[in-house]
């Protein structure tokens, strides 16, 4: 009688939290403000839904960072190199204007002075991925440029002419960027 007694009133009380978090859970869920009442560290912004926590801290000291002269070299390159209006490209580039869509690709081959790849193959890997894609990008994205950063270490000049016959691919030779 004892077991029966202590086995009903804990099962009464599992199902009665169990309901009433259930219950409690419902509540937030589809009236998040029933809790407005309690005190909160967020503060309202412009009437939306949304909260943003708000610590305001003063600056307790001033400190301005001193640029060393590496930093400074960088700084005025790169507002020259703002002012100048150039891609990191070629003149070829230079003269399509700003704010061009690119898509960039970098090719080094097995001869190049950066890497050794041995699948490397002017007319089984370059021509053959590089033809398709010009068209594609030709067709969907027709306002769109290929910036092709190639070292032309062990081409032949007639595989570096075919490149440039390309409308919409710029040359990136990277031994002739003017930048650098």
């Amino acid at each position: 009688m004892v077991n029966y007694y202590c086995r009903h009133l804990y099962g009464c009380r599992w199902f009665c939290l169990t309901i009433f978090f259930i219950v409690g859970f419902l509540t937030y869920a589809f009236h998040p403000d029933i809790l407005s009442f309690l005190p909160s560290k967020y503060t309202k912004v412009n009437n939306i839904k949304s909260y943003v926590p708000v610590i305001i801290e003063p600056s307790t000291s001033p400190e301005v960072k001193q640029l060393n002269s590496e930093e400074e070299k960088q700084s005025y390159t790169y507002e020259n190199f703002i002012q100048w209006n150039r891609s990191l490209c070629s003149i070829q580039s230079d003269h399509r204007g700003p704010n061009q869509k690119v898509i960039s690709i970098s090719v080094y081959g097995s001869s190049s002075n950066y890497t050794d790849n041995g699948m490397f193959g002017w007319d089984t890997s370059i021509f053959s991925f590089l033809i398709p894609l010009a068209n594609e990008v030709k067709l969907l994205l027709p306002s769109w440029i290929i910036r092709l950063y190639i070292d032309f270490t062990g081409s032949t000049k007639s595989q570096q002419n075919f490149l440039y016959n390309f409308s919409n691919i710029d040359i990136c030779d990277i031994h002739n960027i003017s930048m650098f």
